[in-house]
C-alpha cells in the first residue's frame, strides 16, 4: 500500500528501516521525503543528506522516480568524514525495464566509491555483476541470484568493513563476498548512474546510506520495511 499523506512517524511507527548508523534515508513513497515535484528527495534522518534528481523528473504511479536510461539519476553530497570507521552499507529499493539490458549505456547501477568514475554494471550485457562501490578496484564478473526477478522490486545492498569482508545481496540473498579494501571513499555519488554515460534503465523507490556495516539481519529488516510499506 503506498501512503502519500501524514508524518513519517504516524505512518510508520512499527515500520522503519534499520536505523543503526544511517546517514541519509531517502523514500519516493514518503511525503516528507519527496513532495510529489521538484528535483529535491530530503533525507528522513535528519542529518540533511538529501538527494537531488538530476535529468527528467517522471513520477510513476507507484510514486516511483522512473530512471529512464540517458539522463535520470539521484546525486548526494555526503562528507566522507562521516565513514571515517571505515564501514559503510546502501541499500536500494529498485526495478529494471529489462532483467539484462541489451544497451551498455543502460547498465548502470550506482556510485559512492574509491574512483573518480564508477565502473559498476547491474547487470551487464552479458548477464554479470561488476560493483566498486566502496572499493577501488572492482569486483569482476559474479552472478545475479537466480531467485531475484530484476524486473520486479527487489533490494539491492553493499555493506563493507575494513579489515573484514565487503559483500553484495539482492533482497535477502548474500551473493558476493570478497576481502573488504582498508579505507572507504565515497567521490562518485550517484543512485541510477555508474559512469558519466552509463545509467539505470527502470525504477527506484527508496535508498539508505549507512557508516556501518550491515548484518544479514539488518538486511532482512530492510527487505521487510520495503516489502510492507
Amino acid at each position: 500500500m503506498i501512503y502519500r499523506m501524514g508524518t513519517y512517524a504516524q505512518r510508520n511507527s512499527e515500520n522503519l528501516p534499520t536505523s543503526r548508523g544511517w546517514v541519509s534515508f531517502l523514500d519516493m513513497r514518503n511525503a516528507s521525503s519527496y513532495s510529489g515535484s521538484g528535483t529535491t528527495i530530503t533525507d528522513l534522518t535528519g542529518n540533511s543528506n538529501n538527494g537531488t534528481i538530476n535529468g527528467t523528473s517522471v513520477i510513476g504511479g507507484d510514486s516511483s522516480l522512473v530512471l529512464d536510461g540517458s539522463s535520470t539519476y539521484i546525486s548526494t553530497a555526503i562528507s566522507s568524514a562521516l565513514f571515517s570507521g571505515n564501514e559503510a552499507s546502501i541499500s536500494i529499493y529498485i526495478k529494471l525495464d529489462l532483467a539484462t539490458p541489451t544497451n551498455t549505456l543502460k547498465t548502470g547501477l550506482i556510485g559512492y566509491n574509491n574512483n573518480s568514475v564508477s565502473r559498476s554494471h547491474y547487470p551487464y550485457t552479458n548477464g554479470l555483476m561488476y560493483a566498486d562501490t566502496f572499493r577501488t578496484a572492482r569486483v569482476e564478473a559474479f552472478s545475479p541470484s537466480a531467485s531475484v526477478t530484476r524486473t520486479n522490486y527487489h533490494q539491492v545492498t553493499i555493506t563493507t568493513k575494513g579489515g573484514g569482508d565487503w559483500k553484495m545481496y539482492q533482497d535477502n540473498f548474500l551473493i558476493k563476498t570478497v576481502s573488504a579494501e582498508s579505507t572507504i571513499s565515497i567521490l562518485k555519488q550517484s543512485i541510477g548512474l555508474s559512469t558519466p554515460n552509463i545509467y539505470l534503465d527502470g525504477s527506484f523507490l527508496s535508498s539508505v546510506i549507512y557508516n556501518v556495516e550491515l548484518t544479514s539481519s539488518e538486511v532482512a529488516d530492510n527487505l521487510t520495511y520495503n516489502q510492507t510499506i
